[in-house]
């Protein structure tokens, strides 16, 4: 179905302080561009924008209130009153709730409905559509329809309403000091890599690739690649505690992998 092919969108980097976020990620040659507020989450947002079209959103909670509940969440209290906000801002909270790091991905269509029909009729688990939105700081409001997934092995999708170019700047915002154009991995660790590649597997409408094994000849990892990206999911050892996937990626250039911080 062309209409509902996947591209990589963004990648979800929580950040406490994005002041600091920000001049770290220019002092290792990426170039930050501003982003705006996300009045239904509390949150605020910057952008590093690659050449090939996806980008990272460092993102904070820059509500006071939402502050206080991440604080009294990450110190144990699991009865904090989270504030009354969109689906996508609860999720934003228990996330950022982990810490700073990388927190989310999205993948966009060009048809969200169609896709999600297709989903449910495969019973892939994704929440239905919310609309999502971002203010400039020039005035200018951003619209967006999103869906979540309710496995955390999946990516969540997104779908423009307003011109895809409003949301994702072009120019000299893609260009980095450092040459960085793309990301070329995303690395996603999960409990259960048969029911995760099951997932992806119908999902994407692809079979995975580059199937590896452990010692024991045990599968541990295979490959999915969106775009220019490839996708791992790889099998997480058995005595880590957490039971939430774990993310990271790779960013590169004409000249190979470039550091981020």
């Amino acid at each position: 179905m062309d209409e509902v092919n996947l591209n990589l969108d963004h990648i979800v980097v929580f950040v406490d302080d994005m002041d600091s976020a920000r001049q770290a990620w220019g002092v290792a040659g990426f170039t930050v561009t501003a982003g705006g507020e996300h009045a239904l989450m509390g949150t605020t947002d910057a952008l590093v924008v690659f050449e090939s079209g996806e980008y990272l959103e460092l993102v904070t909670h820059s509500n006071a209130t939402m502050q206080e509940v991440i604080s009294r969440l990450r110190h144990g209290d699991l009865g904090a009153t989270r504030p009354a906000t969109s689906l996508m801002g609860r999720r934003f909270l228990d996330l950022a709730a982990r810490g700073p790091g990388v927190r989310g991905f999205a993948l966009r269509t060009l048809n969200l409905t169609a896709y999600l029909e297709r989903a449910a009729d495969l019973e892939i688990p994704y929440e239905a559509a919310t609309q999502g939105s971002r203010t400039r700081s020039d005035g200018s409001v951003i619209q967006w329809r999103t869906s979540i997934p309710f496995a955390e092995e999946l990516p969540f999708l997104i779908e423009d309403v307003t011109p895809t170019t409003n949301r994702i700047p072009d120019g000299s915002a893609r260009v980095h000091a450092n040459g960085a154009s793309c990301v070329s991995r995303i690395d996603v660790g999960v409990r259960d890599l048969e029911y995760a590649i099951r997932l992806w597997s119908e999902l994407t409408d692809r079979d995975p690739m580059d199937a590896s094994g452990d010692e024991t000849g045990t599968l541990n990892q295979v490959r999915f690649d969106i775009g220019q990206a490839h996708i791992m999911l790889t099998s997480r050892p058995e005595n880590e505690t957490s039971s939430s996937s774990t993310l990271s990626f790779e960013v590169t250039g004409p000249n190979g992998i470039i550091p981020h911080p």
